[in-house]
Formats: structure tokens, sequence, C-alpha cells
């Protein structure tokens, strides 16, 4: 842990970032358990419900609950449904195009909602990359783009 904590990674041409190394906590794995049924009590009450009219997707897959998201609105057309390839070359490209606003920590497209969540290291390329990103142009397209 002391060794990588505080270690430089140079990106090439992209940067350099700092890696933070902590050491990890264990709680058991019932009190886990517990929290994950009491998360997902709450979704289904809200779904039976009907108290939530606006649905957020799930959260990332490799960023933490913390890290700034950027949601990307109307790149795909609504009734157009991807298949897995699609979907996963989608996330790379746009992930890709991202990086010019700052370093991505996931991208994840998602269905049904045709949205595509770009999770960030940081508040100051999120907001470069909602600022930037929105109205641009996507396969004929117009991007929205805000932080969420």
């Amino acid at each position: 842990v002391d060794t990588m904590d505080g270690f430089q990674v140079s990106q090439g041409g992209l940067g350099s970032y700092v890696i933070r190394i902590q050491q990890a906590e264990f709680r058991e794995q019932d009190s886990l358990r517990h929290h994950a049924n009491k998360q997902v009590s709450n979704d289904k009450k809200i779904e039976q419900d009907g108290a939530s009219s606006e649905k957020k997707p799930k959260r990332m897959r490799y960023a933490p609950a913390e890290a700034p998201v950027v949601i990307l609105q109307n790149l795909v057309a609504p009734e157009k449904k991807l298949n897995e390839s699609q979907t996963i070359a989608l996330e790379e490209e746009v992930g890709r195009e991202c990086l010019k606003y700052g370093r991505v920590l996931d991208a994840e497209f998602i269905i049904p909602d045709n949205n595509l969540l770009v999770s960030f290291a940081s508040i100051e390329g999120a907001r470069k990359c909602a600022t930037l990103m929105h109205g641009r142009m996507f396969d004929e397209r117009v991007i929205r783009a805000e932080l969420y």
C-alpha cells in the first residue's frame, strides 16, 4: 500500500495522474446482504408506488459512487435497439472522445433509455465534457449533455 500510494502514472500525451491507495475495510457479509436487500426493497417500493416519474439509471460499473457523471442523451434514436457489440463499441467510442475533457473512469450505455453515462475522475472534467458535448452532432443527431 505504501509503495503504490502517491505513485505518478503518465498517460503519454494525455497528461498524468497520481494513484491514491488505501487499506480496504471489510464488513461482515450479513450486513452487506442486509444493505443490498434493503436497496432492492426500496427500488421495488418506488416501482409499485409509482412515486418517481423520473427514474435514474443505475450507477456506473467501475467508478466510485461519488465520481462526477455526465449523462449524454439523444446519441441513439429512441426506437433503435443496440446489440451487445454495438453497445460496447458506442461506450468505447464516446469514452475515448470524452478523454479530451478529463480522465474517464467509465462509460456505460443504459438500456432501454438509450442514454450514456460517463464517469470522470474530477468535477472539472465532467463540467468541461457537459459544456462542450452539449449541442454536438453524433450520427446526425444533436447530443444533449448535462451533469448527472
